[in-house]
């Protein structure tokens, strides 16, 4: 197979997203600008690989289980999966809410794991995932304030602060301002602005060399998380669960990049 060849089929898989889960020929010739029989052939191909599925009755395409498989062995998700699902289980058994874990990629806060049990009331947030804006996500905004001057300068340059609902920050001086506080507390509060109808929680972890890796997060409706007493008590445990996940890292405390928080 050319080079060429691997890029097309690449650009193919990169078609599909939350919106279009499903694509037919004649719409993925069209955005592909190839003809029908182009696509079909290579759309048929991935298909033997695993990496598309056809709905039989639709004649539609969506994305393989392949691919899943393949994120499933990729480094950094195996290593949150046995260092981070324990504790982020046991917070959302403790708290009787659901909990997240996002992994930092350089340039995207990606959703990589969730704990919920019965009690929890359940908040629709996968169909959110798995990528999450930064600028207005508990786990994002967690994320952000712990980054080097550098790599963040280089983030708020590049930035789109799309507007999710009403309350969503899409300013940088507010952005900046709203990190500076996130800093200064150790956690990040997100008041519906990802979702109306949903509140969260969240502080970041870190690796062996003291870089931000990911963050932890509670996620909730609001009635759970207006009482000021409530926030600062699941706030704690928060913090708790990431510190714990940062131990489990290798990351002693005083390498954490925390040096603005008082």
């Amino acid at each position: 197979m050319s080079v060429k060849s691997v890029e097309r089929a690449v650009n193919l898989l990169k078609l599909f997203s939350r919106q279009e889960t499903w694509l037919g020929i004649s719409l993925i010739a069209q955005k592909m600008d190839m003809s029908k029989s182009a696509a079909h052939q290579m759309a048929t191909t991935l298909v033997k690989a695993g990496m598309l599925k056809k709905d039989p009755s639709t004649k539609k395409y969506c994305l393989g289980l392949k691919l899943f498989e393949f994120a499933m062995i990729q480094p950094d998700i195996v290593d949150i999966h046995q260092k981070a699902a324990g504790p982020a289980r046991y917070l959302s058994r403790k708290t009787a809410m659901t909990s997240h874990l996002a992994l930092w990629d350089g340039h995207d806060v990606e959703l990589v794991h969730s704990s919920s049990f019965p009690q929890a009331r359940p908040v629709v947030f996968g169909l959110l995932g798995p990528k999450l804006p930064a600028h207005a996500s508990a786990l994002g905004k967690a994320i952000l304030s712990s980054l080097n001057p550098e790599d963040l300068a280089a983030f708020l340059e590049q930035a789109e602060l799309t507007q999710n609902t009403p309350k969503t920050i899409t300013d940088l001086e507010g952005l900046k301002n709203e990190l500076t506080r996130v800093r200064q507390r150790g956690y990040a509060l997100e008041n519906e602005e990802l979702v109306t109808g949903g509140m969260g929680l969240a502080a970041p972890f870190f690796k062996q060399n003291g870089e931000v890796c990911g963050a932890v997060s509670l996620f909730s409706i609001p009635e759970r998380l207006k009482d000021p007493a409530k926030v600062d008590g699941l706030s704690r445990q928060v913090m708790e669960t990431a510190s714990e996940i940062s131990s489990l890292y290798g990351c002693a405390p005083e390498r954490m990049n925390l040096a603005d928080r008082s």
